[in-house]
């Protein structure tokens, strides 16, 4: 994992496990079709383990569309707060450049079409807990 989150640039990789999550989360995203591949190969049919409960399961969540639809959303949904998070963290800001950010974030989640009615307000009031603290 770290190897492949080395390029993003994120400082202390380890100690940030939101930002670690996230960017997990993000390129499992980006590289679901080939995770649909690999449980389909040969190579994954001759593994001894692959047809554990766990790994059904698994193959279970890699071709659920409403899973990856889903996860997609989470990614659109944590964008902005893990980019406030890496310009505090890397580059530094002002508390008016972050006010300013926490500002834009709630403007963002309006933005989110893709979002049921329970998952908007859940998201919602996570932000307002986070913007009332702030203030």
């Amino acid at each position: 994992m770290y190897r492949i989150a080395k390029d993003f640039g994120l400082v202390k990789f380890s100690s940030i496990h939101f930002a670690t999550m996230f960017l997990v989360l993000e390129h499992v995203v980006k590289v679901h079709r080939t995770l649909g591949q690999m449980v389909v190969s040969n190579a994954w049919f001759k593994w001894t383990d692959s047809r554990t409960q766990e790994v059904r399961d698994f193959e279970i969540y890699v071709f659920s569309h409403g899973f990856w639809k889903n996860a997609q959303i989470i990614v659109m949904v944590l964008q902005p707060f893990y980019i406030v998070l890496h310009l505090v963290y890397k580059e530094g800001c002002t508390i008016g450049l972050l006010y300013e950010f926490l500002n834009k974030i709630g403007e963002t989640l309006l933005n989110v079409g893709n979002l049921s009615t329970n998952q908007f307000l859940d998201v919602r009031q996570q932000w307002l807990h986070q913007w009332e603290w702030f203030h």
